[in-house]
C-alpha cells in the first residue's frame, strides 16, 4: 500500500484510521495531469510514451 506498514498489511488487512492519517499528514496524488497547478497534489512524474512531437510525454523508463 502507499502508506507502507504503518497502515497495516496491504491486501491482508489494515487500519483505516492509519490510512486517513497518512492521507492528512503526507498527502496523496489527487489527480490532474503532470505539472498541473490547480490541483491539491499533482502527479510527481511525467507520463511516458511516444506521441510524435508532443513534448508533454517523456522517455519511458522501465
Amino acid at each position: 500500500t502507499c502508506c507502507r506498514p504503518q497502515c497495516g498489511d496491504g491486501c491482508e488487512g489494515g487500519w483505516p484510521i492509519e490510512a486517513w492519517k497518512y492521507f492528512i499528514y503526507d498527502g496523496v496524488v489527487s489527480g490532474g495531469e503532470y505539472l498541473t497547478k490547480d490541483v491539491c497534489r499533482p502527479y510527481p512524474i511525467h507520463p511516458c510514451g511516444h506521441h510524435g512531437n508532443d513534448t508533454y510525454y517523456g522517455e519511458c523508463r522501465g
